[in-house]
């Protein structure tokens, strides 16, 4: 999982976490149809209060590069016997097929243009997603959600918080690897040292053993899927 040159972390870290809780959607919602073309189901909702449906598109595995011949977007995975894991640039390219543009598929885009966004769990599974600030609970509440959606196998995502104009904290925050307005894939809850590891979709500068008093102060939000 690595996030190219998009605003989109908010669907790679949802992709990370779907694969970490349910890898199995994964490979359910992605057909090979074995010409270079691949059938691609995503979940989405007709209206705001309608229910989540499953729509197919084809799309071949073409993808824009840059000068160096790596992906633009979405990058590709490990590569065995000549083949190239391939999954997260064909779901990103999917969703951007459905919006018309990469462009409109960055940040707050994505709900734009009647596409109506409910969470990227909902997106891939179909099965819907709750939506917590971590304003509303303590720090062990935060612990306890966390730690139990990753042994329940439910995709968890936390997004931070938008404090770009407090230098101060942005340069504390940024030294565990925490960037404003961006979303993480939590890892891994150690409840004895009370700290989360999480997941960036950069595909580096991941944070490692944030103590739970630091993360309510960096994160604002936490989104848990149902069990796929």
């Amino acid at each position: 999982v690595k996030q190219g040159a998009l605003g989109a972390c908010y669907l790679i870290a949802g992709m990370a976490a779907v694969a970490r809780a349910a890898p199995a959607a994964i490979k359910r919602m992605i057909k090979d149809n074995g010409d270079g073309t691949f059938d691609v189901t995503l979940h989405l909702r007709r209206s705001r209060y309608s229910r989540p449906v499953p729509v197919t598109r084809t799309i071949d595995s073409r993808l824009a590069v840059k000068s160096s011949g790596k992906p633009l977007y979405a990058g590709t995975g490990d590569a065995e016997g000549g083949e190239v894991e391939l999954w997260t640039a064909l779901i990103e390219k999917t969703v951007a097929q459905h919006k018309e543009s990469y462009d409109l598929i960055s940040g707050g885009n994505i709900n734009k243009q009647g596409f109506v966004f409910a969470g990227v769990s909902e997106l891939l599974t179909g099965k819907g997603e709750s939506y917590m600030r971590t304003d509303s609970m303590d720090e062990d509440d935060a612990l306890l959600h966390i730690a139990i959606a990753l042994e329940d196998k439910q995709a968890i995502v936390a997004s931070s918080r938008n404090l770009k104009d407090d230098e101060e904290l942005t340069r504390e925050a940024n030294k565990h690897n925490v960037y404003w307005n961006h979303a993480y894939a939590p890892e891994s809850v150690d409840l004895d040292a009370r700290t989360v590891t999480l997941q960036n979709p950069w595909g580096s500068n991941h944070v490692q053993d944030l103590s739970i008093e630091k993360f309510m102060k960096y994160y604002k939000a936490l989104r848990i899927g149902a069990a796929a």
